[in-house]
């Protein structure tokens, strides 16, 4: 109900009825009585007057304020209140209707604002994520680059696996490729090798990486004998595929478990004797490609075949 229909409900009441009560007795003869009526409400209604004053703004117009000032706060809150229910506008509504109206609108454009901001928001999520992933990501390969190896070094031998190992692979005669037929076909050697990499890696469990030029690097979530058995296919695949005479040098090595004391909350090694094993491990592997091709290539090396001073297996 609007609060000028409210208003004349409450008038009428108060001046009209006793009014036309007063009529009614003076048709039927009786003076008296209706000159006390009307003497009567004259009287109440000068002493009552500032109580029904205040109980009339009350019902009329306090009872609306209060509404839009529960809704005003809510707003000032940060929260979203549910919208007046309210008639069809028309054009001589009356001012506090129309306020409502109006704070309606206002609620829909916040609400609306504020799906933008939330998708925007999401979108800005997602981008960094990408960015993230970018930047973890080698550009030529797909595969990940030298620090997503790093990251993921620094994760070896979580509790879920038995071992991992370490397999470091430099691709043999990819100079003369580049020298000899220009850079795109050594793009193509690489993408060849990038995609049997690929194929040979269990997702969630086996990870590789280029860790620049033509050295690429796979973390193998399995045992020695397994390790080996993959390694050699990918050796031999390569060899048969590549289309530029290249093969590969390869070393394996065993990742070392994280020190169990610099581990964080999180499971991630951090400096100490984790990082320092790790190292190990890289720099036994780049000791057994190395050794790979001093034997002139195309064969799989490990700590052991290469016979250097102070080279213990980690």
């Amino acid at each position: 109900m609007s609060p000028h229909l409210k208003l004349s409900c409450i008038l009428a009441a108060i001046m009209v009825c006793p009014s036309l009560a007063a009529m009614t007795l003076l048709e039927a003869g009786k003076g008296a009585p209706a000159l006390a009526l009307l003497a009567l409400h004259a009287a109440l209604g000068l002493a009552l007057l500032p109580f029904l004053s205040r109980a009339i703004l009350r019902f009329v117009v306090y009872r609306e304020l209060e509404e839009l000032s529960v809704f005003s706060a809510r707003l000032r809150r940060g929260g979203l209140p549910e919208p007046f229910a309210l008639p069809v506008e028309a054009e001589d509504e009356h001012m506090l209707i129309r306020l409502k109206r109006n704070l309606n609108w206002m609620l829909h454009l916040l609400e609306d604002r504020e799906r933008r901001l939330l998708w925007r928001l999401e979108e800005t999520d997602k981008m960094r994520r990408d960015m993230e992933d970018l930047s973890r990501r080698d550009p030529l390969t797909g595969l990940g680059n030298r620090r997503a190896f790093e990251d993921a070094l620094a994760r070896a031998c979580p509790n879920t696996l038995p071992e991992r190992h370490l397999l470091l692979i430099d691709c043999d005669k990819f100079k003369q490729v580049n020298d000899s037929h220009g850079h795109q076909a050594g793009d193509e050697v690489l993408l060849v090798l990038a995609g049997i990499l690929q194929d040979s890696v269990r997702e969630g469990v086996d990870q590789a990486f280029r860790l620049g030029g033509d050295e690429f690097a796979v973390m193998l979530g399995c045992r020695e004998l397994k390790a080996r058995d993959v390694a050699e296919r990918i050796r031999m695949r390569f060899r048969d595929v590549n289309g530029r005479g290249c093969t590969l040098s390869m070393g394996l090595v065993p990742c070392p478990p994280p020190c169990r004391d610099t581990l964080p909350p999180g499971g991630v090694a951090r400096n100490g004797c984790s990082a320092s094993r790790f190292s190990q491990a890289v720099s036994l592997a780049d000791m057994s490609v190395y050794r790979a091709k001093a034997k002139g290539g195309d064969v799989l090396c490990r700590p052991e075949e290469c016979a250097l001073q102070g080279a213990d297996v980690p």
